[in-house]
């Protein structure tokens, strides 16, 4: 079938005050005039290395299960870690939006929410979770998988932080998978 393109970037965080890569995934026959919905993958290492995510989106595209689109795969700094995927306000607004101007400044992709999906696994579905209802401006679809919902901070005395969180929020449009 036909295979997407995968490039890998170095990106300085002002925000973050630290660097990391980033691999934004093309799909196969890439038109820069067209736009394309958005996929931004939380935990680069796990779905570019323990899941085989761009032969996976290759597969859902030429089946027409998914539209073709864009993925970028934010990757996370060893030492910032647990403190990034950790419901931190200040990586929510990185990938919200100091990451997302770098995307679309370099890649022809949606300004629309309903097209722009923020995704993660175990700890990354918590971060994507709570990037997602931070920023329903940004992201209007959450696709959390295998979420760690019992999540809460070093203080907090009650497991299920996030879950509190959401419910104190107004509800939007956002939606979750």
């Amino acid at each position: 079938i036909p295979k997407g393109t995968l490039n890998t970037y170095r990106f300085s965080s002002t925000v973050l005050r630290n660097d990391r890569l980033i691999s934004v995934y093309t799909p196969p026959g890439y038109d820069e005039k067209r736009t394309y919905p958005l996929t931004v993958f939380v935990d680069r290492y796990a779905y570019l290395s323990l899941i085989p995510t761009p032969t996976i989106l290759d597969n859902m595209i030429k089946e027409k299960v998914i539209p073709p689109m864009v993925a970028v795969f934010v990757g996370i700094p060893t030492e910032a870690r647990t403190r990034e995927l950790a419901c931190y306000p200040a990586f929510g607004y990185f990938v919200a939006n100091e990451l997302l101007d770098w995307v679309r400044q370099n890649h022809n992709v949606t300004t629309e929410p309903q097209e722009t999906i923020i995704a993660g696994s175990s700890q990354g579905a918590v971060a994507a979770t709570y990037i997602g209802i931070r920023h329903p401006d940004v992201y209007g679809k959450v696709l959390s998988q295998s979420g760690l919902f019992w999540y809460k901070p070093n203080q907090d005395p009650e497991y299920e932080w996030l879950t509190r969180y959401i419910a104190g929020q107004p509800k939007n449009e956002t939606r979750f998978y």
